[in-house]
């Protein structure tokens, strides 16, 4: 009976050995599952990170072209020679020099100078008074 005896204690104790290590290698098991839900979660929120991110980097590149689409129509139709173009026109018909400020807005020094350059006055023998200074 001891022989018997010692089997069945190798048995028993071979028993709680395994048991002990199957618990072992479940919590093991647990702990590596939380850590992949973990990664998992993470990998989520960057993948819907990079999507917003991609989303705002769109919407910048449309608001970009926009922009630059916008300032070539600006550049196109406006050019900055065109008031004093229109008051070369205005001192040929005849405007004063207050007119060609008022209505092409120009400095009173700017206005003057084209007056002078291009009113019919400067035929006639007329001289308006220029204020120009250089500093």
């Amino acid at each position: 009976m001891s022989i018997s005896m010692f089997v069945i204690a190798v048995c028993l104790g071979l028993s709680v050995a395994l048991a002990y290590g199957y618990y072992q290698l479940n919590l093991r098991l647990k702990s590596a599952h939380q850590v992949i839900r973990g990664l998992q979660n993470d990998v989520s929120a960057l993948c819907t990170g990079a999507v917003g991110v991609s989303q705002h980097l769109d919407k910048i590149e449309d608001q970009s072209r926009y922009l630059a689409d916008r300032q070539d129509q600006i550049n196109v139709s406006v050019s900055d020679d065109k008031p004093y173009i229109q008051a070369m026109r205005m001192a040929e018909k005849g405007m004063d020099i207050e007119e060609l400020m008022n209505t092409c807005d120009l400095s009173k020094e700017e206005a003057g100078l084209i007056y002078a350059l291009h009113s019919n006055q400067q035929e006639s023998g007329k001289t308006i008074g220029l204020d120009i200074r250089f500093e």
